[in-house]
């Protein structure tokens, strides 16, 4: 954060000293872009993600909600994150401002952004999964990043149980 303020502000005094310090922010590591995205979208915060076609058969809409806004998942931003990383952008803070600055990003990003929590619960599932995919695939193609297995992770899936009579009668 202390980046982007840097790079976005307007000093009152020391302008030579900020312009030397824009200088060197501006050399943006591909490795540290690679890190930065593969933090987030590492592999491990799809925990829960494979069970989504059995949660969205049974409308469990409270588990779908908790899945897509869990503390170790909040994919919207984990997508803008990648998505900021691989344009060279430090901050996700200033979303709307920022979102003319990006040059690698999927279609219609803030729209499916938004479909993440207007949508019912199936369809955020399905956007969720189609725009992390495509995130994933754009970084991949502009970066180091080797995000194999998340993509790998992100499309498992187990297989949905339906419960028997049996099972749902209570003891």
């Amino acid at each position: 954060m202390r980046l982007a303020a840097l790079q976005r502000c307007r000093p009152l005094l020391g302008m030579q000293l900020i312009e030397s310090w824009r200088a060197r922010a501006a050399a943006y590591p591909g490795k540290l872009m690679a890190a930065l995205i593969d933090q987030a979208l590492n592999a491990d915060a799809l925990t829960g993600w494979g069970a989504q076609e059995a949660l969205a058969s049974r409308r469990y809409d409270l588990v779908i909600h908790d899945l897509l806004a869990e503390p170790n998942a909040r994919w919207s931003a984990r997508s803008w994150r990648s998505i900021a990383s691989t344009c060279q952008i430090q901050l996700i803070k200033w979303q709307r401002d920022l979102a003319g600055q990006l040059t690698v990003v999927p279609e219609r990003l803030e729209e499916r952004l938004q479909l993440l929590w207007a949508s019912n619960s199936a369809q955020a599932l399905e956007t969720a999964e189609v725009l992390l995919a495509e995130t994933a695939l754009l970084a991949e193609a502009s970066t180091d990043a080797d995000l194999s297995s998340f993509r790998a992770a992100l499309s498992a899936r187990r297989p949905v149980i339906e419960p028997s009579r049996s099972d749902l009668k209570p003891a």
